[in-house]
């Protein structure tokens, strides 16, 4: 009968956990990575994993390593679930926060399970990293403006969890970018086009209507501007 690695491991143990009563060894250590894997073989192993991932590079200017198929999505606040959730929904395995009851009731049920990990920025800044570690992402997604020390702050995340995280730029000049990038990002480069092409022509609807009313843009602007200030207001703490 031929021993599998997995038992002739168990049985090196046992033997070396015996002889060390005997020759009073006061520590030991087992290395277990490459049993089994030696020359070419492990070669072989190591370009196969390599093979297996691919570099992304956020608007940050930060390269990081994701695997090749992204299966598994968290995003760090309601933005980037707003911009990640008509993209990918099958690939989130959480949300930054609940949707509302009048949002909830257009959103299929299977979806409405997902756990809430909480946010990054704005408001109190509540990510809960227990949770995200347990939903396991391949990566986690920020959208939005760029914040002082964003860099450091997501390296240091990464770090902390073993999870990349990105920052892609989104703002309504730049949407379109923004959704090329998480097309890229997840494997959704036709379903990325298609928003783009949706929204370009939404836009371009609502720009002809709400310039036949006097004094109307003069109020959107206004109007954004202000919200805008808000938003950074509350991301700022």
């Amino acid at each position: 009968k031929t021993a599998s690695g997995g038992e002739l491991s168990r049985l090196m143990l046992a033997i070396k956990a015996a002889s060390a009563e005997k020759s009073y060894v006061p520590s030991m250590v087992f290395d277990e990575i490459d049993t089994g894997i030696s020359g070419r073989a492990a070669q072989t192993t190591a370009e196969k994993d390599e093979a297996q991932t691919r570099s992304f590079t956020d608007s940050l200017g930060r390269t990081v390593t994701l695997p090749e198929t992204v299966t598994r999505v968290a995003v760090s606040g309601p933005l980037a679930q707003t911009y990640v959730f008509p993209l990918c929904p099958e690939l989130l395995v959480g949300y930054s926060k609940a949707f509302a009851a009048d949002a909830a009731k257009y959103i299929p049920e299977e979806y409405l399970a997902l756990p809430e990990l909480g946010q990054l920025y704005g408001g109190k800044g509540t990510m809960d990293l227990e949770a995200l570690l347990a939903a396991a992402p391949d990566v986690v997604i920020d959208v939005g403006d760029e914040k002082n020390g964003m860099a450091e702050d997501l390296d240091a995340l990464g770090e902390q969890t073993g999870i990349p995280f990105v920052h892609i730029n989104a703002s309504v000049t730049t949407a379109a970018d923004a959704f090329r990038m998480l097309g890229e990002l997840a494997g959704k480069t036709e379903k990325a086009h298609d928003a783009i092409m949706y929204g370009a022509k939404i836009l371009a609807g609502t720009a002809a209507d709400l310039i036949t009313v006097p004094g109307l843009m003069d109020e959107v602007q206004s109007e954004y501007r202000a919200n805008r200030e808000r938003q950074m207001a509350e991301a700022r703490g």
